[in-house]
């Protein structure tokens, strides 16, 4: 039984349709809750609200095709900054509000009740949807996510298992035939390549380390000294041409030393200074310096040849000096040369002296040669071919050393994958049947234990079923997991005695409706009904009229196991049928909502009365209106009248059509007017007996003042007295007090097998059957 009067209040600001402050006060002594509305009132507004408040979401916004809700959640003109939900519950005030794109609840350390919302499309999806849709519908209501975890966490372990089988065995497969490949490059007739390869393992080659490090320095030094050759060569030649140029220099100066004038040199000064004069000045008829007119002719061209022969020698001069320069740096060149060959030598003859012998005895006329560089420094006796000869053989040398332990490695390293592969594959093949197990037994415990769910489910959902639609023979539901798939769930029922029909394939829409209404309850009732509010957004408008009453009476009777239940609605029956106080189990908390405009937003209005409290208000009125009260009696007593002869089966002409006052009143009359008594619970809990007959015969006399006051304008109620009115209302206000109670309604259960009484037995109507 779910917690009483745990729903305090709602407070909605700047959310949604509520452009004003707007809040709902809810009654302590009733576990169910009406909200009643037009279109476009605000029910799905304060709906939206719980789901804020309970689950951080809009849930009418979804499935939309709107992208980003976050815009939407506040007031049309308002940021969401001003959003704010209060949710009163057991004493603890939840005050949600939206950030940047969720929604923050305070106090953040409580948890907020468990909220359920179920909207039309959620109906659709519980009934219509494909069956991975039906199963993630079923998903909030039944967490098993720590299982299907592990499930998933085991199948992923089993598929990397299976993986690293077959890779083992691959690997194994690679190896033999590597070591096969080898076996037979080895030449070997041992057995089998895997006995070779254990004895070639046994026999390790020495460690030739040292060997291969010694020929890597004599390579060293004999290509130092290849290079060092070519060098040389190249300094013997240069200084070669340098000296053939000093000769060639040489001859040149004995040349123009020859030709030039011995005293000519001696006058170079003035020969100069007399052609300088000639370039600016005529020759004339005289000679400048001595003024003799003898040889006067061509003195200019005589003075700038013996300048120009004096210039060749020169010039000869110059040449030999800068080739005897060059030929002292290419002679230093090939000295130094020398020297570099003579410490070179040396190093590679030490170097040979430790190098392997079966590679240095076959190298001695390498190493007298290079004994004689040592002594002289003279490059000319080295052989190049030689030289790089005995390197590539070192070369090769150190290859075949070193092969024989990258032989031996590698023989060694194939079979030892060889062995471990063979023990990981031993071990995968023992884990993977334990990891076939255990995912068996997880996939067998969570089927059995979601059938098991499931079946009690649809148990639960074929009960409710029944209860609105009783003797149809629709009722026997099926909930099944998909066992060739996950995440699958199938819905079927009976329908014209075939099995495992799909319901939304026969069923009616009201049908459908009553069916994901039943679904929802059922699975809300799974986990903590004590701390769940139920919360419906108008899901009753298909349900058609004969099922009303059952459906009605099937809510209420399930919102006791709820902490609170919430429905809206714009079902205009049920409205009536709280205000007249016709609800079995007894009444739920109605609140009706006004009509929605912009400025005043949400509002709740008062004009949701039952007959019998408007006719205590206008008996209560001063001064009082016969008319308004009469008619308002009127009203009521028919209703009464019609109770009391359809509960007792009189015989009313009921084929006629609407019955009247006249036809019905008399009806109640004989055995069953004098048997007819109501029991009223007073505050103690004892009860008070109340005849009806004598009311009812006051009435029986009077019904004809509803007609002259309540009804019609006729002058004859301006010739009688006012107080026969007030007394007509007061004797049906009396009869209806005495059978109606305020909270609870009309008793219409005969649970106890021996009167009609309300839920909590308020009042007790005797006779339970008319008398013979």
């Amino acid at each position: 039984m779910a917690t009483k009067a745990p729903l305090k209040f709602l407070r909605i600001k700047e959310f949604r349709g509520s452009t004003k402050d707007f809040s709902i006060d809810f009654d302590s002594k009733k576990s169910l809750t009406l909200i009643y509305g037009e279109n476009g009132s605000g029910k799905t507004t304060i709906c939206d609200a719980f789901d804020f408040v309970g689950n951080q979401k809009v849930g009418s916004l979804e499935n939309r095709g709107l992208g980003q809700l976050h815009p939407y959640w506040p007031t049309l003109g308002k940021n969401s900054s001003g959003i704010l939900v209060e949710l009163a519950v057991d004493g603890t005030t939840w005050k949600a509000q939206a950030n940047a794109k969720n929604v923050s609840i305070v106090p953040a350390n409580v948890p907020p009740p468990k909220i359920e919302v179920l909207r039309r499309s959620s109906i659709l999806r519980l009934v219509q949807d494909a069956p991975k849709e039906k199963y993630d519908a079923l998903r909030p209501f039944i967490d098993i996510s720590l299982v299907e975890l592990a499930e998933t966490a085991l199948r992923n372990q089993i598929k990397e298992t299976r993986s690293t089988q077959t890779d083992a065995a691959n690997r194994i497969a690679e190896n033999k035939e590597t070591l096969e490949r080898l076996w037979k490059e080895a030449g070997s007739t041992n057995g089998t390549a895997l006995i070779w390869a254990e004895s070639a393992i046994g026999n390790s080659p020495s460690d030739t380390t040292a060997d291969v490090s010694s020929l890597r320095t004599v390579v060293t030094a004999l290509e130092a000294l290849i290079n060092l050759k070519g060098d040389w060569d190249t300094s013997i030649g240069e200084r070669e041409e340098a000296e053939t140029a000093i000769g060639v220099a040489k001859e040149a100066l004995y040349q123009a030393e020859a030709e030039a004038m011995s005293n000519d040199a001696a006058f170079e000064r003035i020969l100069s200074a007399a052609k300088e004069h000639f370039d600016q000045h005529d020759v004339g008829s005289v000679c400048p310096l001595c003024e003799s007119s003898e040889r006067v002719m061509g003195l200019a061209q005589k003075v700038g040849d013996r300048l120009a022969k004096l210039q060749t020698l020169s010039e000869a001069r110059q040449t030999l000096s800068t080739v005897q320069t060059t030929f002292s740096a290419k002679n230093a060149v090939v000295e130094g040369h020398q020297k570099k060959a003579k410490t070179q030598a040396a190093t590679a003859v030490e170097k040979i002296g430790k190098a392997p012998k079966e590679w240095s005895a076959g190298n001695q006329g390498i190493i007298d040669v290079l004994s004689a560089v040592q002594t002289t420094g003279d490059l000319k006796s080295i052989d190049v071919l030689a030289l790089r000869s005995a390197c590539d053989a070192a070369d090769e040398h150190c290859t075949t050393l070193e092969n024989q332990n990258t032989w031996h490695k590698s023989v060694k390293t194939v079979y030892e994958q060889y062995q471990e592969n063979l023990v990981r594959q031993d071990n995968v093949s023992k884990v993977l049947p334990k990891l076939d197990k255990a995912l068996e037994i997880c996939e067998t415990k969570r089927k059995a234990f979601l059938d098991t769910i499931l079946s009690a489910i649809a148990q639960n959902v074929g009960r409710l079923y029944e209860i609105i639609h009783p003797g149809e023979g629709l009722n026997k539901i099926t909930l099944k997991l998909d066992p060739k798939k996950t995440g699958s769930l199938d819905l079927s029922t009976e329908f014209l005695s075939k099995q495992d029909q799909p319901p939304h394939a026969y069923f009616s829409e009201s049908h459908l409706d009553s069916l994901g209404l039943c679904i929802f309850l059922a699975l809300a009732a799974l986990q903590d009904p004590d701390r769940t509010i139920i919360v419906m957004d108008d899901v009753l408008g298909s349900i058609d009229e004969p099922h009303v009453d059952r459906l009605i009476e099937m809510l209420y009777a399930e919102s006791k196991n709820f902490k609170h239940t919430i429905i809206t609605t714009h079902y205009r029956p049920w409205r009536e049928k709280f205000r007249w106080g016709w609800l079995k189990n007894g009444q739920c908390e109605l609140i009706e909502l006004g009509d929605w405009n912009s400025i005043n937003g949400i509002r709740t209005t008062d004009r949701t009365k039952s007959p019998l409290i408007e006719l205590r208000e206008h008996l209560a009125q001063q001064p009082q209106s016969a008319q308004a009260a009469c008619a308002s009696a009127g009203v009521l007593l028919e209703a009464i009248c019609d109770y009391l002869t359809s509960l007792y089966e009189c015989d009313a002409p009921r084929r006629k059509g609407k019955l009247t006052l006249g036809d019905l009143l008399p009806k109640i009359n004989g055995k069953l007017k004098d048997a007819l008594r109501v029991e009223v619970k007073q505050p103690d809990g004892s009860y008070v007996s109340i005849q009806l007959s004598g009311i009812l015969d006051q009435l029986q006399q009077m019904a004809q003042l509803r007609n002259i006051f309540g009804c019609h304008y006729n002058d004859l109620s301006q010739h009688l007295p006012a107080n026969d009115a007030a007394q007509f209302a007061s004797l049906v206000h009396e009869l209806g007090a005495t059978l109606i109670c305020d909270d609870e309604g009309w008793p219409g259960s005969d649970k106890s097998g021996s009167y009609w009484a309300t839920r909590d037995e308020t009042r007790r109507l005797h006779p339970l059957k008319k008398p013979k």
